[in-house]
């Protein structure tokens, strides 16, 4: 649905758009007006209040920061609009390529990893040894038959 936003050509992609429901602020001069941001992407957002096309306003969005923003289309009490400060638009950029949270989650698959593998080693080690001491064990003559004296050398029965 087209509303009336020509700043992209025909045929051309949009920025990628995220469903979101954050808490923020709408500044006109001096005064403030909550509002609700969805639909938010690089370029602009959705936004709940009565605004003018073609107002010029402040957003604050929760978790981002603060935005210069031009309205681009408004019906009823939804308005798009689009960020027009630059260097606001970085800080929006560095937290849609943060990537801390995909980073542990590696981190910890690799950690699991290391874990299955170094249990399945020294489960074979642990055979192995047992292996060893068997084939020791079976190497040695039997004893069971001999009898210790105190002061003599043992003697065994054949």
């Amino acid at each position: 649905m087209d509303r009336g936003d020509k700043s992209f050509p025909p045929n051309s992609s949009r920025p990628r758009r995220h469903a979101v429901d954050l808490q923020g602020w709408a500044y006109r001069g001096t005064a403030e007006f909550p509002c609700h941001v969805s639909d938010l992407s690089l370029e602009g957002c959705c936004i709940t209040g009565y605004f003018a096309v073609g107002e010029f306003i402040r957003i604050r969005i929760e978790k981002l920061g603060s935005f210069d923003a031009q309205v681009r289309w408004a019906v009823m009490e939804k308005a798009g609009v689009r960020f027009v400060t630059r260097e606001r638009n970085e800080s929006a950029a560095s937290l849609a390529s943060d990537d801390k949270g995909v980073t542990a989650v590696e981190y910890g698959f690799v950690a699991a990893l290391i874990a299955v593998s170094l249990l399945g080693a020294l489960t074979e080690t642990g055979s192995g040894v047992a292996r060893a001491f068997g084939f020791i064990h079976a190497a040695m003559p039997d004893h069971s038959s001999c009898v210790a004296v105190k002061g003599a050398e043992s003697e065994c029965r054949t």
